[in-house]
């Protein structure tokens, strides 16, 4: 039997939980919402810090959480209806987004028991989508400064026009040590700021690293200190999954090995090779597989 959460390190992560809608088929998703329950499958103490609504769908996805016995103390409810994304795959197996507006998790609270919670998180994960909204702004902006300075802060730059917000991007860089940008997202990002280098990124963030993913290429790390690693990617059955949520289940491991003080190199082959798992099955949080689990731990 899989242990999961068992882990000492303390893990929070921000933003949204919604339903996945394919043209054949629904997935639980959210970028967040699958990091944390990764984490939770590689054994921490991984919280999601989000809102569903009082509704069917916001039952189904309470109860999944609940079915692979993750936190759900900081899964709120509100009367707004749960979110929604309606999925597109192309011809190349790649997908696109869209993202409903004003649903639940638009509205995230910074309770007095979430605050209090901060306190004691090794690791805060986050994303660019979900300060979308106004309200999770600040509610964002209220966890952040209620951490200690030793908790690691790990940023997705998850860009979905058209909630694509430059000072929601720059907010978000300079309360990180790490952040992860896919190919376009780097080309779009580093040209938009004008820096030509992720060491120019780091410097003017105060980042500690950079990983730039690139599918079937696999992926780049940068560190201050002037490391820079390309880890390929891992062969796969490209005609079994859907690749979406692939970059989360990379980012969990990625978190996961950062806080084991995992070397550099090791950290992100096995991210990839979890990455590769994940591209195989359809969702971005396929029912976790022991063998797999136990390689990349």
């Amino acid at each position: 039997m899989i242990r999961y959460g068992n882990k000492d390190q303390i893990i929070l992560n921000f933003g949204e939980i919604l339903w996945d809608q394919f043209p054949d088929y629904k997935r639980a998703g959210g970028s967040p919402f699958n990091v944390s329950v990764h984490l939770h499958y590689l054994r921490h103490h991984s919280y999601l810090i989000s809102a569903i609504g009082m509704d069917h769908d916001g039952d189904d996805l309470l109860q999944l959480i609940n079915d692979v016995n993750a936190p759900t103390q900081f899964v709120y409810r509100n009367n707004k209806k749960t979110g929604t994304v309606t999925v597109h795959i192309d011809e190349n197996n790649e997908p696109s987004y869209t993202i409903n507006e004003n649903v639940s998790w638009d509205y995230i609270p910074a309770t007095e028991e979430l605050l209090t919670f901060s306190e004691s998180a090794d690791a805060f994960s986050f994303a660019t989508l979900s300060q979308r909204s106004t309200s999770n702004q600040k509610s964002i902006t209220e966890i952040l400064n209620s951490l200690p300075i030793s908790t690691l802060r790990f940023l997705d730059l998850n860009l979905r026009p058209p909630f694509v917000n430059e000072d929601v991007i720059k907010f978000s860089l300079h309360h990180s040590d790490f952040a992860k940008f896919n190919e376009s997202e780097w080309t779009q990002i580093s040209h938009s700021f004008q820096m030509e280098t992720p060491y120019h990124f780091m410097d003017t963030f105060n980042l500690t690293g950079i990983i730039i993913t690139k599918g079937g290429d696999g992926c780049s790390f940068y560190h201050r200190d002037g490391t820079k690693i390309h880890e390929p990617a891992v062969q796969i059955n490209k005609s079994t999954g859907d690749f979406v949520g692939v970059g989360d289940a990379f980012w969990a491991c990625f978190i996961h090995h950062t806080l084991l003080k995992t070397d550099w190199e090791t950290a992100l082959k096995k991210s990839n090779q979890y990455a590769g798992w994940v591209a195989e099955q359809k969702g971005g949080i396929p029912d976790p597989n022991k063998s797999l689990l136990e390689k990349v731990i």
